[in-house]
């Protein structure tokens, strides 16, 4: 054999460079650096502080609807007020079915859920 078609192959760890000179593939492991994570963008939580009540609606057995708009962009919507209070599981199903309906039918005559979420006190159905 002669002397260009033959290659030494060093397996020791005195020597981290492969037979190109680069980094073997241990080693380049040992030095990466971890990923870079990207930052987690905060998610602002919806509130009713983000709407301004115009007037009242309507009333029904499980609460209120208000004329509301957005305070950020002025869109318009009726938000429908669910009190906690006293909330027997049978209308607790109630509101999960309704919320689910809501949620799943498009159609040109019925409303949109458009957004739902609570505090303390009340659930809020926000609607086209």
């Amino acid at each position: 054999m002669d002397s260009e078609d033959s290659y030494e192959f060093s397996s020791s760890d005195d020597d981290p460079q492969n037979f190109d000179g680069e980094p073997t593939t241990a080693e380049f492991e040992k030095q990466k650096e971890p990923p870079i994570q990207p930052k987690e963008q905060e998610v602002k939580k919806p509130s009713i502080k983000d709407y301004e009540v115009l007037g009242l609606l309507g009333e029904g057995a499980f609460g209120k609807v208000h004329h509301v708009v957005r305070k950020i962009d002025g869109e318009q919507f009726a938000i429908k007020v669910l009190s906690k209070k006293n909330v027997t599981k049978k209308v607790q199903n109630e509101i999960q079915r309704e919320r689910m309906l809501l949620m799943n039918v498009d159609h040109p005559n019925i409303i949109k859920l458009s957004q739902c979420f609570h505090d303390a006190k009340n659930l809020y159905f926000v609607m086209d």
